[in-house]
């Protein structure tokens, strides 16, 4: 996980989860079946195992196709534990490094490199971030680069394609998503209210 792009953890959590589930499956089914050809013997084993398989890939397909509810789950939460002093010293390594070379705008940052640029562990790098700031590394880093979205949007005639690639993303519905997390509202409706901001407006943030 810690090598995995930070756009990636969430499809790399739920595969992993799902791979877990079905060697859980797998594994109660078969001792089922054992238990069962030693009952009443071995002539009904091909239609059960048939049915393993066709319940296991209906598992799959209802899995892959149904909603990933983790990523509607509020993600301002007030950080756990109190951070200390050593959190807020790494938090600022770890916020040098990722300015260092502009590493926030790599769409294939991980932890991992995010922790070797900062030279911290993996672990301490998450920690961190969560204590001191409630959020998760993920959410952090996207943080950053929707402010320099924010910046170019406001600044720059680019399109939104143009922008979300710049800083980072590689699929518009993440952008669209963190993009709306942090600021409550769109690309194209934060680009209007910040472009009506310079005629006297208040550029609307989130409630």
């Amino acid at each position: 996980m810690a090598e995995a792009s930070l756009q990636r953890v969430r499809p790399a959590l739920r595969a992993a989860r799902l791979t877990a589930g079905l060697m859980l499956f797998f594994a109660l089914s078969d001792a089922a079946l054992a238990v069962y050809t030693n009952i009443y013997g071995a002539r009904d084993v091909p239609l059960a195992v048939t049915i393993m398989n066709l319940a296991a890939m209906a598992a799959v397909i209802v899995y892959y196709f149904s909603p990933d509810f983790s990523s509607a789950k509020p993600t301002a939460a007030s950080p756990s534990v109190e951070p200390t002093e050593e959190d807020k010293i790494a938090l600022s390594r770890i916020e040098a490094a990722l300015e260092e070379g502009e590493l926030y705008r790599s769409e294939d940052l991980s932890l991992a490199k995010l922790s070797r640029k900062a030279r911290l562990p993996a672990r301490e790098v998450s920690a961190a971030i969560n204590r001191v700031t409630g959020l998760n590394v993920s959410q952090f880093v996207n943080d950053r680069r929707i402010a320099e979205a924010c910046r170019l949007l406001r600044e720059t005639e680019r399109t939104v394609i143009q922008v979300m690639l710049d800083v980072g993303f590689s699929t518009k519905s993440n952008f669209n998503r963190e993009f709306r997390r942090v600021t409550g509202m769109s690309p194209k409706q934060w680009r209007a209210e910040a472009r009506a901001a310079q005629d006297g407006g208040a550029i609307k943030t989130r409630p």
